[in-house]
């Protein structure tokens, strides 16, 4: 979800500009990682409180104006596992980040772990 749904250096910049509130969180972010499916591993073993920083990062900052229909997009990703359409995947992790799930997207994301991206 994150290495598909994020823009080009979006997550290095929300690890960066968030760096110091992860420490404080209990986050070991004193040397963040680098690449695109590092910087998801290190984001999806967050504490809880330290996912709400990132989550609050990509509220402020992320432009999520383009995105369909999150419920339509996990009800794609059902669909299609494989599926490799950025704005779904974009569409989903709005809906992650801004907390606003619809049903379909809470089951997909209670499955997740099966389905990383």
């Amino acid at each position: 979800m994150l290495e598909l749904g994020t823009e080009p250096h979006e997550l290095e910049r929300c690890l960066h500009e968030s760096r110091k509130p992860l420490i404080s969180a209990g986050a070991k972010a004193d040397n963040l990682p680098k690449g695109l499916r590092q910087q998801a591993e290190f984001v999806e073993s967050l504490s809880l409180k330290a996912e709400e920083l990132v989550c609050s990062w990509f509220r402020k900052n992320a432009d999520f104006s383009t995105c369909e229909d999150a419920g339509a997009a996990a009800e794609k990703l059902f669909a299609e596992p494989d599926c490799s359409d950025r704005t779904v995947w974009r569409a989903v992790l709005r809906a992650f980040f801004l907390r606003d799930r619809p049903p379909s997207v809470a089951l997909w994301l209670s499955g997740a772990a099966a389905h990383k991206r």
